[in-house]
């Protein structure tokens, strides 16, 4: 099945994505810039009941998806399931992880 190459949203020519939700149906097929979507799992983040999660690399995550993730120690931010690897990379004994951005921030003011 080919993704469509206009936005129905915005009528630009931008790969225009489903939602993974069931619910949804055509209302919220758009491209990232007129649909927010969980990085996660790909479901829209767009009803009143939905909160919209940043992660560390910029990106957004469900609430369903950001809960179980460990986060920074300072910014309470998780790495996105994509870069969940570079959390490992910072991690100390203890397993817990401070960021870049609040390492350098940290720094910073010293």
């Amino acid at each position: 099945c080919a993704l469509p190459i206009f936005c129905p949203k915005c009528q630009e020519v931008r790969l225009a994505f489903e939602c993974a939700r069931m619910s949804c149906g055509d209302r919220c097929r758009g491209c990232l810039y007129c649909i927010p979507r969980c990085e996660g799992c790909g479901r829209c983040i767009t009803d009143a009941n939905d909160e919209l999660a940043e992660t560390i690399c910029k990106d957004y995550l469900c609430l369903d998806c950001w809960i179980p993730l460990s986060k920074c120690n300072q910014c309470n931010r998780p790495f996105c399931p994509r870069h969940a690897d570079e959390e490992t990379k910072l991690r100390d004994r203890s397993s817990r992880f401070v960021c870049l951005d609040c390492q350098y921030g940290s720094f910073q003011y010293i």
